[in-house]
This record gives structure tokens, C-alpha cells and sequence, in this order.
């Protein structure tokens, strides 16, 4: 066992450069694969992040009665990957807006 030992000091000392580039290729080979495992980890959650905060807004014509109302919104509330649906009005909507804009939706608030 001993001879092992001096024997892979010896060769480690005679082929100094080998050494050398192979620490190194070893050394470039697990940052590439760290950085490329951050990477993916990173953008899984992301997307994952995004998939949650996905949302749509429909528009319904304003001659649109209640009743053809209610029934597109039963029928978006019966596709299974929908978690919820929400009617507003457009009185609620430029309310929404006026408020997401601060004081320059003060403006829209004169309308």
C-alpha cells in the first residue's frame, strides 16, 4: 500500500502539466454542470411561477344581455383548469383602472 502512495506521488510530480490539465478540465467540467443545473432549477421555477399567475379577461359585447352573460360564464366555469371566474362591470372596471393608476388615473375619473 505504501509503495501505491510514493509511486502516485512520483508520477504526480514527473507529469506535473498532466496534473494540471486534468484538475482543470475536472474543475470546468462541475462548474458547467453547477451552472447549468442553476439555470435549470431557475427557469423550472419560473415557469412553474407563472403558470399560478396566469390570467385571462374576457370582453362581452355591451348589448350582450344577463342571461347570454351567465351563460358564457357557465361555460368558462365548466373547463376544469379554470379556478375561478369573476363578472364585472365596466362601472367596475374604470373604477379598477382609476385606482391601478394612482393620480394619473384622476384623469380617467373626469370621464
Amino acid at each position: 500500500m505504501k509503495r501505491h502512495f510514493k509511486e502516485g506521488a512520483r508520477n504526480i510530480w514527473r507529469n506535473g502539466w498532466m496534473t494540471v490539465a486534468s484538475v482543470g478540465a475536472v474543475t470546468t467540467t462541475l462548474i458547467l454542470v453547477g451552472v447549468f443545473l442553476v439555470l435549470m432549477l431557475n427557469l423550472n421555477h419560473i415557469a412553474n411561477e407563472l403558470e399560478g399567475d396566469v390570467q385571462i379577461k374576457a370582453l362581452v359585447e355591451l348589448t350582450a344581455e344577463q342571461n347570454d352573460v351567465n351563460q358564457i360564464e357557465t361555460k368558462i366555469k365548466s373547463i376544469d383548469e379554470i379556478e375561478s371566474v369573476e363578472f364585472l362591470t365596466k362601472e367596475e372596471e374604470l373604477k379598477n383602472l382609476i385606482e391601478s393608476m394612482g393620480d394619473q388615473g384622476k384623469a380617467w375619473g373626469t370621464i
